[in-house]
């Protein structure tokens, strides 16, 4: 039998370099040992994270109340059709699937 011990807090977070030759299991070790790991050499531009970043923490700067309701209206955004019909059309009360004619 294996018994289960949980890791040790992180001291650092790893760096995953999507160049490497041995990324799928960098990434299963990152995950298995930390629970989350830096990504190098993605191509995303520099510009683009900078502002996700900023966006983040004026999200979080919000009040709790806010933050919650944004929670609720993507949620509602979001919604797959079901298998009764109704699908996310993005505006609440609206989406059910209309029969052709």
């Amino acid at each position: 039998m294996i018994v289960y011990t949980p890791p040790a807090p992180a001291k650092t977070i790893p760096v995953v370099d999507f160049l490497g030759n041995d990324v799928p299991r960098e990434i299963h070790q990152a995950c298995r040992e930390t629970g989350f790991f830096y990504v190098a050499n993605h191509g995303v531009p520099q510009s683009l994270i900078d502002a996700q970043f900023s966006e983040a923490r004026r999200f979080f700067a919000l009040p709790l109340e806010r933050k919650a309701g944004a929670a609720y209206e993507a949620l509602c955004f979001h919604r797959r059709v079901r298998a009764d019909g109704h699908s996310g059309s993005g505006q609440p009360g609206r989406g059910r699937r209309e029969s052709a004619a």
